[in-house]
């Protein structure tokens, strides 16, 4: 389903673009977030039962309150929303993928990084010690 989604998403912003329909951008980031959380309940869910339960319950139709996990520390709505707006102000204003690789100085330093770091993650599950190291202290 997420898979089927995703592809109406492409054919419509293919089809925007050879229709010449130009979208304002905020317009345009805002209906690609919500198409790709929407789509992410489809991906999360067990079957489509509980896609829609779970879609009936954010659109404030279902009866069914989910548990909370254990991790989440945020339990009262006012605290959520200024941390919500507090990482939309942070995205926006932080650069982007695209906007870091520019420069190949970065990009070089980044691969190398990557390389040691698989490289050292290859090493430590080639190891046959499973001594965990802090029980000799």
């Amino acid at each position: 389903m997420w898979g089927a989604i995703h592809g109406i998403a492409i054919v419509i912003c293919r089809l925007f673009g050879k229709l010449g329909i130009v979208l304002p951008r905020a317009l345009n980031w805002t209906l690609t977030f919500l198409v790709v959380h929407f789509a992410w309940v489809f991906f999360k869910a067990y079957d489509l039962p509980q896609a829609i339960s779970i879609l009936k319950t954010l659109f404030g139709m279902g009866s069914a309150q989910p548990d909370r996990p254990s991790h989440v520390v945020i339990t009262d709505n006012d605290t959520a929303a200024l941390f919500l707006i507090a990482a939309v102000v942070i995205v926006l204003a932080m650069p982007n993928t695209s906007e870091f690789t520019r420069n190949v100085q970065f990009a070089r330093k980044t691969f190398f990084a990557a390389v040691l770091f698989g490289f050292a993650c290859t090493m430590i599950l080639a190891s046959s010690s499973d001594v965990f190291l802090y029980f000799n202290f």
